[in-house]
């Protein structure tokens, strides 16, 4: 097929064509980005990360700014969006998870409006890859609610705003460039690995803009609010010392942290985590042969984009599974119009390209819907209230036994027990390994055994702690294994999970 030909092919005479189709196109992502979701609103924690911003969060609703009371590297956007939403909607589990599917949904929507952008059935493109976008995210931790899902809706937007256009080489206003500088800056201050793709999506905008001074000045000041936004409250309140350290120091005490990670163990698992479109994408030279040229350089604008994003990681030197999740952005695109092309223009083409996309979310999810299905009949049915979910049943015996002040230390566990039990913290790093972990005491910049110390010295009622004591692996973890071993009783346990009380 030719580029001439390619153009040629007619638009999707289907449910996707017209507003009434864009309509029914967002309606279905939102609502499957819902469904294939769900599973992770029966959890009280996906990972010990989200516990700590739940946290935060709730400090800021109480009137701390985010570092003074509890400790944590993400800038200060990150903690007041999640304390916006939980005025609005109630600072709980459920509901992060919801603002979490929202960031989602608002991912998915936007990937949508950049697959439109292509010549030949770009609505279709553009669906396929929003719902495979909904899908990938059960992988690599996704459901965790971690702070790169909430890049994702940032990054996209601006993208979807920069790319097409520059693609299709025609301009865009001021306004609109100053809402793609205002996201991607927004993005920088949710977490700071962001910096790099943003970076990425504000020079192409540059490039777009690169005749139109005023857009381009209006894109820069847009990236350069939040920024200052989120600098100000520490300016005014004289606690700078405290941004900055959570910051910028932190980042610097990080690159000193050693690195070793099992490569082939990472490609494996991120083989698995974006399957099948990492495979879907491996077919794109084929699918490049004769294509729109237009189609060709947004293509080759997502690809770089993907790049962009394993550059980042590598950077990160960390290889964590949640760190991949940017990937899953430009990859969704890519993959599905791969499959778009390589489908042809068969009377078959839509529900063979939206199969492949069902096809997706029932890989990644269909494990996860059953332990729901299962964990749903085990709750509500049989009256297990805490079927498959360990951390309540501590929370419920902790909130049954609690006692006043700083009563609960979490020495090593979940976090989220503080945030179940409302207990208050005992300390400003209660997120355990930057106690306990050498490597994260660095980064947090703290005496590991000296806050433990601290910690005991005011007698908390409880602490929880998982796994063995009598081999602790560090000074700080060996302070702890003194403690309980001198006076405090196991009382209640769950698996290697056990709560120490305190001789009376």
């Amino acid at each position: 097929m030719t580029a001439a030909a390619a153009t040629n092919v007619p638009q999707e005479r289907d449910v996707l064509a017209g507003r009434r189709g864009d309509v029914l196109a967002v309606l279905t992502i939102v609502v499957m980005v819902i469904a294939v979701r769900s599973p992770a609103l029966l959890l009280s924690v996906a990972d010990y990360d989200e516990s700590l911003y739940l946290l935060v969060a709730r400090d800021v609703l109480a009137g701390h700014l985010p570092y003074l009371t509890v400790w944590e590297t993400k800038p200060p956007l990150f903690f007041f969006l999640i304390a916006a939403w939980s005025k609005i909607f109630g600072l709980s589990i459920v509901s992060y998870r919801f603002l979490a599917d929202a960031a989602v949904a608002v991912t998915a929507l936007a990937i949508y409006r950049i697959g439109a952008a292509f010549e030949a059935r770009g609505r279709l493109i553009g669906f396929t890859a929003a719902l495979t976008y909904a899908g990938l995210t059960v992988s690599d931790s996704g459901t965790a609610s971690e702070a790169e899902i909430f890049i994702a809706p940032f990054i996209t937007l601006a993208a979807a705003n920069i790319l097409p256009a520059l693609a299709a080489r025609t301009g865009v206003t001021a306004r609109t460039a100053f809402c793609a500088g205002l996201f991607l800056g927004c993005a920088t201050q949710i977490k700071e690995s962001a910096g790099l793709e943003a970076l990425y999506v504000g020079v192409l905008g540059a490039i777009l803009l690169r005749r139109n001074v005023g857009a381009l000045a209006a894109l820069i000041f847009g990236a350069v609010v939040p920024v200052v936004l989120d600098i100000v409250p520490y300016a005014v309140t004289s606690t700078m010392p405290a941004y900055l350290d959570a910051n910028l120091w932190s980042l610097l005490r990080r690159t000193h942290t050693p690195s070793h990670p099992p490569y082939l163990d990472v490609v494996r698992q991120q083989a698995e985590a974006l399957f099948p479109s990492i495979f879907l994408a491996a077919a794109l030279p084929q699918a490049l042969r004769h294509s729109a040229s237009r189609d060709r350089r947004l293509i080759y604008l997502l690809v770089a984009w993907c790049v962009i994003d394993l550059v980042t990681v590598a950077g990160i030197r960390e290889f964590l599974a949640y760190q991949f999740l940017p990937v899953m952005v430009p990859l969704s695109v890519i993959s599905a119009w791969t499959a778009v092309r390589l489908l042809g223009s068969r009377a078959s083409l839509v529900p063979a390209a939206l199969s492949i996309a069902i096809g997706i979310i029932v890989i990644h999810d269909a494990g996860q819907l059953v332990t729901a299905q299962r964990t749903l009949v085990q709750r509500y049915v049989r009256n297990d209230r805490y079927y498959g979910d360990d951390t309540m049943r501590i929370a419920a015996y902790l909130d049954a036994h609690r006692g006043t002040g700083k009563w609960l230390y979490v020495a090593r566990d979940e976090p989220v027990l503080y945030f179940l039990t409302g207990a208050p913290v005992p300390t400003r790093f209660p997120f355990p390994p930057h106690l306990i972990q050498p490597e994260q005491e660095q980064v947090a910049g703290t005496d590991g055994a000296a806050e433990i110390r601290r910690i005991f010295s005011r007698k908390p009622r409880y602490v929880v702690f998982d796994g063995p004591v009598s081999r602790p692996e560090d000074a700080a973890v060996a302070v702890i294994a003194q403690n309980l071993r001198t006076d405090y009783d196991v009382v209640f346990s769950v698996d290697a999970r056990r709560v120490y009380c305190r001789h009376l």
